[in-house]
């Protein structure tokens, strides 16, 4: 039998996690149980039977009082599109997304607080001539800055990588989300954006920032697209995307979740990618903007769209 800490035991109490395929099957249970929660934090409303709390900049939820099922959505930020060139831009890809439900108690879940990851800018568009472009800003909270083009020839600058979104208590990370990779602008020459989270990405083992993109990509002088933010461990300490266009690292507390990961949208063509969290949770559509955590489009140059993170009960 599996030797388990007192701390792993108290932690499993603490959080008493729900698989999401137990919640779907009993979903008329699950709601109809008695949820005596009281909180605070983000933006509340009410809707469909449900308290939610929507935060879409960083700060505490705190459980005031009663116990009862928690249900939480963190969808990362979205990469910038490729400033445009003669061979068209690529899009920034989509950030990553997680769903977790937990068993929430006033006095014994932590003050939890939420990171809400900033969307990654456009490349600058091409100047023409001799007129080197810029790469886009990166995103808050992880992304990476776009590469820069050259001077040569008609190629935009990078779009810039998408910040992670994710809950955390001091010294502990519980759930988190990749922020997307931006857009590069050598149209065949540049690497396709990655999303948040997916899991072909590399990510850096010592930083949760995305690299930046590289500038001036031989043969078309094109700024390639930014790194997206992320976290791979629970102290915190690294998941950022590690090469030109690759999103940042999802990851979920083994001690404290079961919770259902999803990778954000990829950008190989001039669309921008939606999350693809919502088609499979229905009931989440009424309240998760439809365009969170998604990709600028390439060829026009647009910014990703920020990340957001939602509480439920």
């Amino acid at each position: 039998m599996p030797f388990k800490s007192t701390f792993v035991k108290s932690a499993g109490k603490l959080f008493g996690v729900f698989r999401e395929r137990d919640l779907d099957l009993r979903g008329a249970t699950q709601k109809s149980r008695m949820t005596t929660i009281e909180a605070t934090g983000g933006s509340k409303t009410t809707a469909d039977g449900y308290t939610y709390h929507t935060f879409t900049a960083p700060g505490p939820f705190v459980v005031d009082s009663g116990t009862g099922i928690l249900e939480m959505v963190s969808i990362g930020a979205g990469g910038g599109g490729a400033g445009p060139n003669g061979g068209g831009g690529r899009p920034g890809a989509g950030g990553g997304i997680s769903y977790v439900s937990i068993l929430a108690s006033a006095g014994i879940t932590p003050t939890l607080n939420v990171a809400v990851g900033g969307s990654g800018k456009a490349g600058t568009p091409s100047q023409g001539g001799n007129v080197p472009t810029s790469g886009g800003i990166a995103g808050t909270n992880g992304g990476g800055t776009g590469g820069n083009a050259g001077h040569v020839g008609w190629s935009g600058g990078g779009g810039g990588g998408g910040g992670w979104s994710g809950i955390y208590t001091p010294g502990n990370v519980y759930y988190s989300v990749g922020g997307a990779g931006g857009g590069g602008s050598g149209g065949a020459h540049s690497t396709i954006s990655k999303g948040g989270g997916d899991p072909t990405n590399s990510y850096i083992p010592n930083s949760t920032t995305g690299v930046n993109g590289s500038p001036a990509g031989w043969p078309d002088n094109a700024g390639y697209g930014a790194g997206g933010g992320g976290i791979s461990n629970s102290s915190g300490t690294a998941g950022g995307g590690s090469g030109n266009g690759v999103g940042g690292s999802n990851y979920a507390n083994p001690i404290v979740t079961t919770s259902n990961l999803y990778a954000g949208g990829n950008g190989p063509s001039p669309q921008p990618k939606a999350a693809g969290f919502l088609p499979a949770h229905p009931s989440w559509i009424p309240v998760v903007p439809s365009p969170s955590g998604n990709g600028g489009a390439g060829g026009g140059g647009s910014d990703g769209i920020d990340g957001i993170v939602i509480f439920r009960y």
